[in-house]
């Protein structure tokens, strides 16, 4: 009985201290890999992509543009009309700031190589998502929309010591908000199945060592009593 009693208490503070190590490496796994987030979000879009919430990104998708003209210039082409993100990970770009208008970015401007139109831009300062592209490194900047097909320009103003940019379709947009919620119930899922199934397990444990605790307490207290009734018949 004894034994058991240490096992059971042994084997609790080894499950409690097991997850505790587990879930504090899963966050400094993700605050010192930004990459793992989009790795580990890779299982949690298949759902978005069933429900038809998102796209995936082939890598005939994913197209690396290179700075100009000392960064000050972007040269690209678009297959078809859509939206489209540019990546980045380089911190010059990361840190510029947004303002107060975020529709509207100053430091990039984009045009149509044919026509000369401007190309509306929204710069983004949202941080890397699980339904980020593993293969594309950075977090998304620059949001534009495009009619046409073709060739477009972009100039960057103050000029930047990126090397490149990455350019992709916006697999996502106009469906954020539903994909976000589908992601927070399946990560809520996830983690509260199993903290449902610990506890359980938890409280099996925890009435079966009080029940050894009360057996070992009233076996104590009868040996007692039965020790005072022997030694007041002598």
């Amino acid at each position: 009985m004894t034994n058991l009693l240490k096992n059971l208490g042994l084997q609790q503070y080894i499950n409690f201290f097991g997850g505790v190590l587990v879930i504090a490496g899963l966050i400094a796994a993700l605050y010192w890999s930004p990459s793992l987030i989009k790795i580990v979000g890779v299982p949690l879009t298949v759902l978005p992509r069933i429900m038809g919430l998102m796209q995936g990104t082939s890598s005939s998708d994913i197209t690396i543009i290179p700075l100009l003209n000392d960064g000050r210039e972007l040269a690209f082409e678009v297959a078809a009309p859509g939206n489209y993100l540019f990546y980045s990970a380089h911190l010059n770009l990361l840190r510029r700031d947004v303002g107060k208008d975020s529709t509207s970015t100053s430091w990039m401007q984009i045009e149509n190589v044919a026509t000369g139109s401007q190309v509306p831009t929204l710069l983004l300062d949202r941080g890397i998502r699980v339904y980020d592209p593993p293969s594309v490194d950075g977090r998304p900047i620059i949001q534009f929309e495009v009619t046409d097909a073709g060739r477009y320009r972009a100039t960057i103003n103050p000029s930047s010591d990126a090397p490149s940019l990455t350019l992709i379709p916006n697999v996502v947009v106009g469906n954020e908000t539903q994909l976000n919620t589908v992601i927070i119930l399946q990560v809520v899922a996830l983690i509260g199945i199993p903290l449902v199934v610990f506890y359980r397990k938890y409280r099996q444990e925890r009435k079966i060592l009080q029940a050894v605790r009360k057996a070992k307490r009233e076996a104590t207290d009868t040996f007692w009593q039965a020790e005072v009734v022997r030694q007041k018949k002598r």
